[in-house]
C-alpha cells in the first residue's frame, strides 16, 4: 500500500488523503451546502455552533490519541520486560 501511495505522491505532487481526511472534507463539503440554503440571518448562528462543535470535536480527537498512544507506549513496555525475561531462559 506504501508504493501505491507513493505513486499516487509522485504521479499527482499531492500526497493522498487519509480516510479521516477524506471524511472530514467530504462532511465540511455537505455542511456547507446545507447551509447555503438556510436564510441569512441564521447562517451565522448556525456556522457557530458548528466551529464550536468541530474544535470539542478535534480536543476529543487530540485526547483519544493521546490515549491511544499512551496504551501503545505500555504495550511495547510490556513486551520489551517479556522479552528481557524470556531472555533470561
Amino acid at each position: 500500500m506504501n508504493n501505491e501511495i507513493e505513486k499516487w505522491e509522485e504521479n499527482t505532487g499531492v500526497p493522498e488523503l487519509s480516510v479521516m481526511d477524506q471524511c472530514i472534507n467530504e462532511t465540511g463539503e455537505w455542511f456547507e451546502q446545507e447551509i447555503s440554503k438556510l436564510p441569512p440571518e441564521e447562517r451565522e448562528a448556525v456556522e457557530t455552533k458548528l466551529v464550536a462543535k468541530a474544535e470539542e470535536f478535534g480536543e476529543i480527537l487530540d485526547k483519544t490519541y493521546e490515549e491511544a498512544e499512551k496504551f501503545c507506549n505500555d504495550i511495547i513496555d510490556s513486551l520489551d520486560r517479556m522479552e528481557k525475561w524470556l531472555d533470561r531462559f
